[in-house]
């Protein structure tokens, strides 16, 4: 659980957090970010509720995809 950041990612782990704590880590983390700057946010469950916020930041980003078992979205600050 928790996040990581390094350079120009930043790594979010949701699969431990309920509604609404994972939506506010979500927001806490990337309201900061810059351009280009990258975020990878993986759960053990659905991540769409993650779309509406990355967008409403800025972020352009694939829809979650399963890699492994776990949910992950890719997204870049525009």
């Amino acid at each position: 659980m928790g996040d990581q950041e390094g350079g120009d990612l930043i790594k979010l782990d949701l699969s431990r957090l309920k509604q609404p704590e994972a939506s506010k880590l979500v927001e806490t983390r990337i309201w900061r970010t810059r351009e280009g700057q990258r975020i990878i946010i993986t759960s053990d469950r659905d991540l769409s509720f993650v779309l509406a916020i990355l967008a409403k930041h800025g972020f352009s980003y694939e829809r979650p995809r399963e890699e492994d078992g776990i949910l992950t979205v890719r997204a870049v600050r525009k």
